[in-house]
């Protein structure tokens, strides 16, 4: 499955899809006077979707249910400035998984991602100064463990998506950021945990399974943007990470090996 959690492509008008393999299915026709847009959600989750063109005023953000369809018109007189050609204009199209609206419930325990029995060394916490500054991490937590070892559901829902094809890894942000392989789980109450970093085929789930608590669904590696062998885990609300409860504990402290 390829890698698309977040993308972002420019096209002109005479493109009709998107790449082939993807979670959104994008199809751009032009009939008359006007382009007609129409975007599926292939995905089991919500799926915030954009559009916007850079010649005009025209800007899009709709939430798309799992197998939702929806279609916007376009008329080409209002994308083209003054009939020329020359403004030919580009579209540019993102989707990110996850409802921005979910409300996370607070008072849930997470399990820890790993084995009954195994204790793992936190690296990195919440609002750690290395990389869990951004909205989308801030609430992370990084749990050293060796290549190859076992993750766990920390909580029960269903596979929205996952990536497991790369191999590479390192300290290079922009060159790695890509590179993570990782799986998705929807939870109940609309918000999704992501588990990242793990190993070239380390996805031992399928798109789409239900999954619960302890469950063990992949394993952990060192692909992405990540420095040593280690399983990032985070919770989110659309793209937002929220703080959570694990382990009957509301923040963990780093350095200190956790597990049971």
């Amino acid at each position: 499955m390829k890698s698309l959690l977040t993308f972002t492509f420019f096209l002109v008008i005479q493109h009709t899809t998107l790449a082939q393999h993807t979670p959104i299915e994008f199809k751009k026709e032009i009939i008359g006077d006007s382009i007609h847009v129409s975007v599926k959600n292939k995905l089991p989750a919500p799926v915030t979707f954009q559009l916007t063109c850079d010649t005009v005023n025209v800007k899009l953000n709709t939430l798309l249910l799992p197998n939702m369809d929806f279609m916007k018109v376009l008329k080409m007189s209002n994308l083209l400035e003054n009939d020329s050609a020359s403004l030919s204009p580009f579209l540019e199209v993102s989707a990110r998984i996850g409802d921005p609206e979910a409300i996370h419930d607070k008072e849930y325990e997470y399990s820890f991602p790993f084995e009954v029995g195994n204790f793992y060394k936190l690296i990195q916490g919440f609002k750690g100064k290395f990389s869990h500054q951004s909205e989308h991490s801030m609430y992370a937590l990084d749990f050293k463990m060796d290549v190859g070892n076992s993750v766990h559901a920390a909580r029960g829902g269903i596979v929205c998506y996952y990536q497991d094809e790369f191999t590479e890894g390192g300290r290079d942000r922009e060159k790695y950021l890509k590179k993570n392989n990782r799986i998705m789980i929807l939870h109940e109450d609309g918000t999704i945990a992501a588990y990242n970093h793990l190993n070239k085929d380390g996805v031992l789930v399928e798109l789409g399974q239900r999954v619960k608590t302890g469950d063990l669904i992949g394993l952990s590696g060192n692909t992405g943007f990540s420095t040593t062998p280690h399983l990032h885990f985070v919770v989110r609300s659309g793209n937002t990470s929220v703080p959570f409860k694990m382990g009957k504990k509301k923040k963990l402290k780093t350095g200190k090996r956790y597990g049971g």
